[in-house]
């Protein structure tokens, strides 16, 4: 099982236990509508409580002193939102925005309080959802340095079949090339080759892998060449 799928299923049963126990409490379950540019969270801010994605797209990013935005992730349906800083009482570390409309339930910290008093094992999951959230930050990390960005948007294509057969991706480019940590002019000349290459088409507003044979293909030849030596250092193989 691959990481994302473990990392979906995790975030959706924590959303399904938390709606459950909400309503055999009669604890109650605040319905937010927000339309894109709207935010759910926002940096700086003392943590409301617990929001429950139910439909729609959420941008994670924090803003540098400098005024800069740094995208960390998208959440969707299923996820639950604010649990870190539920748990640490401190300030809000990112903005969760709308990236188009977005319906979630809001459960406040005094909500949140009573049915961990009443159910404490509902700590395990969204304990459980941290912690897969900091795995999945990192190992997003580590791809980003490790792979080119070719790569990495196949690997988002592949991704998304094998966890919801749907090989699209529906983002605009700036996000995505934000999220991949490059330019949207790199991005670009990158989806150009893609779609040469037989691995991808564009439309508007999304990028689908009109061939996942091909794209595996593509991800494994790169994975397959050796790593280029650094500067000042010497090849194992011509020593």
């Amino acid at each position: 099982m691959s990481r994302t799928q473990t990392h979906t299923q995790s975030a959706t049963g924590c959303f399904d236990e938390l709606v459950a126990a909400a309503r055999r409490a009669r604890s109650r379950l605040d319905a937010r509508i927000l339309q894109k540019g709207e935010c759910l969270l926002r940096q700086g801010e003392p943590p409301p409580g617990l929001f429950l994605l139910r439909s729609g797209l959420g941008r994670v990013y924090t803003s540098s002193a400098n005024g800069r935005e740094i995208l960390h992730a998208f959440v969707g349906p299923g996820e639950v939102i604010g649990e870190i800083e539920y748990f640490a009482r401190e300030p809000l570390g990112c903005t969760v925005e709308a990236a188009r409309r977005t319906e979630a339930w809001f459960l406040s910290c005094r909500a949140v309080d009573a049915l961990l008093a009443n159910e404490p094992r509902l700590a395990i999951p969204l304990a459980t959802i941290m912690a897969r959230r900091y795995t999945r930050e990192v190992a997003r990390s580590s791809e980003r340095i490790a792979y080119p960005v070719a790569d990495n948007v196949l690997r988002i294509c592949l991704a998304r079949m094998r966890d919801h057969g749907d090989p699209r991706i529906r983002l605009p480019k700036r996000d995505l090339a934000e999220y991949l940590g490059t330019s949207g002019r790199h991005l670009n000349r990158v989806l150009k080759q893609l779609v040469g290459r037989g691995a991808i088409e564009l439309s508007p507003g999304q990028i689908r892998s009109i061939n996942p044979g091909v794209a595996q293909r593509l991800v494994d030849e790169d994975a397959a060449e050796p790593a280029v030596p650094r500067p000042g250092k010497t090849s194992p193989r011509n020593n």
